[in-house]
Order: C-alpha cells, then sequence, then structure tokens
C-alpha cells in the first residue's frame, strides 16, 4: 500500500492519509487481516507527526476499517455488507419541490426493503453545514445509500465524491462522478420554452431569469435557450436578455420591480422555476400587468400546489414523481450490482400549456 501526501491539495495532511488507507481497504488493495504499514512508517514517508497518525489509525480501529494485535501493529478488518439505510439529502429550502420526488421514492420503495431516512438540513440554499459532512463520513462507514438532491459545490462536493466512490451514491438535478445521475433535459427544455413563446405567443423580446448560474440544471437550460435565439433570429442583450435571480419568489418579485420599466419592451418572461413564476406575478399584478394577456411567462417544474394556490401556470413539468422513483432504482440496482457507476439517467420534460 503506498501512502503520500499531495501537499498542494487543499485537504489536510491527516485527512489524506485516512482516505488513502480506507480507499486501499475498500477497493480490496488490501484484504483482510493484512498487515498494513507501521505508525512509524507512515509518519516517515508522509512527513506527519507520530502523534497524528496515530490519532488516524485509532479513529479508523473506531469506525471498524483496522483492528489492533498487541505488540504487532494494525491489520485490515473484515467489511460489512452494504447496509438497507438510504441517506436522502435536501435543503430545508422549497420543500413542496421535493415531496414530488419524496412521493416517488417512496412508491418505488414499497416492494424493497431499504430504510429511507430523509435528512431535511437548516441550509441556506446550497450552503450546505457541518451536520451533512458527518452524515456523509457515516454514511461511509456504515455503507449507506445515498441519495443527495441539489448540487454541491467545493469541499461538499469532494465529501460527496469520496463518499461515492464507497457506496451507492444517487444524485439528482446534478452530475457527479461514480454516481449514478438522475437529471432532466434542461438543454431541451430551455429551447422549447423560446420557441413555444416565438411560435405560439408570437414574442419578440424575452426577458429570461436565470437562477444560479453556477448549477448544472440553469447553465444547461440557458445554453437551450441561447441555441432556440440564435435559430428564432432572438439578439442576446436586446431581444432576449438573461437576467441573474435565486430560484425562489423574492428574487423574481424584486427583479420585475426593479426592472419593469424597461419589461414594457418585453413581450414574454421565462422564469427558473414555479416559484419564481408565483414571485413574477405578484409583481406584475402590482403593476396593474396581466400575466396570460400583456406578457406572457413560462414557470419551471409543475410543482405549484393546486389545493392552496390556483394560478392557471404555463410550465415545464420535470416529472418529480418519476425522478424520486429512478433514484430507488438506481439505488437498489448499484447494490446488486446490475447497474455501473457514472451513468446518467435524462428524464424528458414536457410543456404544459395553461392560462399565463
Amino acid at each position: 500500500m503506498d501512502i503520500f501526501v499531495d501537499r498542494n491539495s487543499p485537504i489536510p495532511p491527516y485527512r489524506q492519509i485516512k482516505e488513502r488507507i480506507r480507499d486501499c481497504i475498500d477497493s480490496g488493495e488490501c484484504k483482510e487481516n493484512q498487515i498494513i504499514s507501521s505508525v512509524r512508517e507512515i509518519s516517515r514517508i508522509t512527513g506527519v507527526s507520530l502523534a497524528t497518525v496515530q490519532k488516524e489509525c485509532s479513529e479508523l480501529k473506531q469506525e471498524k476499517f483496522i483492528y489492533s494485535k498487541a505488540g504487532a501493529g494494525y491489520f485490515v478488518a473484515k467489511q460489512s455488507s452494504l447496509s438497507n439505510n438510504v441517506f436522502v439529502f435536501l435543503p430545508s429550502s422549497r420543500l413542496t419541490f421535493y415531496t414530488y420526488i419524496l412521493d416517488g421514492m417512496f412508491e418505488a420503495n414499497r416492494n424493497s426493503d431499504l430504510n429511507i431516512q430523509i435528512y431535511s438540513l437548516d441550509t441556506d440554499k446550497l450552503a450546505w453545514n457541518e451536520k451533512t459532512v458527518e452524515l456523509l463520513q457515516t454514511a461511509r462507514r456504515d455503507k449507506c445509500s445515498v441519495i443527495f438532491i441539489e448540487e454541491a459545490f467545493g469541499e461538499m462536493r469532494r465529501e460527496c465524491l469520496n463518499t461515492a466512490k464507497k457506496v451507492p451514491f444517487v444524485t439528482i438535478e446534478w452530475i457527479l462522478e461514480n454516481s449514478i445521475n438522475i437529471v432532466n433535459n434542461y438543454r431541451q427544455a430551455g429551447f422549447a420554452m423560446i420557441e413555444y413563446l416565438v411560435t405560439k405567443r408570437n414574442a419578440k423580446s424575452i426577458m429570461v431569469m436565470k437562477g444560479r448560474e453556477k448549477q448544472y440544471n440553469a447553465r444547461e437550460r440557458i445554453i437551450g435557450m441561447q441555441e432556440a435565439a440564435r435559430k428564432f433570429k432572438l439578439v442576446e442583450g436586446k431581444t432576449v436578455v438573461f437576467i441573474d435571480t435565486d430560484f425562489d419568489a423574492i428574487s423574481a418579485y424584486e427583479t420585475i420591480k426593479k426592472h419593469y420599466p424597461a419589461l414594457q419592451k418585453s413581450d414574454a418572461v421565462i422564469c427558473a422555476n414555479d416559484y419564481e413564476a408565483m414571485g413574477a406575478i405578484g409583481a406584475f399584478l402590482e403593476k396593474r400587468v396581466l400575466v396570460g394577456k400583456d406578457v406572457a411567462l413560462i414557470g419551471f417544474g409543475n410543482m405549484i400546489d393546486t389545493v392552496t394556490s390556483y394560478i392557471p401556470l404555463t410550465t415545464m413539468d420535470q416529472r418529480l414523481r418519476l425522478i424520486g422513483i429512478k433514484a430507488v432504482q438506481a439505488i437498489n440496482n448499484l447494490q446488486k450490482g446490475t447497474a455501473g457507476k457514472g451513468m446518467t439517467i435524462t428524464i424528458p420534460v414536457k410543456l404544459i400549456e395553461r392560462k399565463t
């Protein structure tokens, strides 16, 4: 087993050592009951203190990756099989959106014995917290599968990647290596929205509230819209204008209020999701602009609760329930070894034409 430390990596050396030993055990490079390098040898070749290496070995022992024999050193422990626990991670915002996905998950699980555990953490949109890291580490240690909804960045993305290398891992709405990724055909959706507004609503000038462009789903939609704009001779910055928003009703409301004078030249608005559509409709009402008559508007998601809010919203149906079904099916297939990591499952979207 080769153990090395990359001094240019943002990951601390002690964590690199621990992850390297784990990787060797998980991959089968280190076999059950095989002795691992001594604490003194690891310290010598990595330049990390004896105390630090001993601490990492103690943690690995506690996590049941290794065991010790008095006077002989550390050895690889027998590794447990996969747990039937599935950790589902989702932010605490936009819970209505997740309800549809969770409904599909529970339906798909009726004929299997997965123990689905939902962690709706107190997060600020995509700013995942330390509890998420702890739970991902628990998933790795206890061989629990993971479904991770909405994209992670930076250190959290690295934690997801480390987990996906070791246990069945499914992402929803984003792409991660070593995972099965379930996404909509966002690029096709973006193209279809522009095409609909131009050909069916005779739009000459379109405003696009694009959400957070760094996210995979927003970025792909924008590419599709740009392709459609070129096809239908719309000029970016003039007859099709992209504006940053934040995937929620408040940012859309404030955007419409702020840009209203310029919007009088636009005859159509595309929203990043249905929540933005609700905020936009509210702002237009204050300006005495009739959505559906004075301006065309499209949402995204088809997730408005028609019991509490009857808005006949034209939108793109993401088929969220089907996404939840596919996620649980993917976990089952990964556990059985009938599906390979790195796959992307694309769910087509459908335009739902209503009154806006």
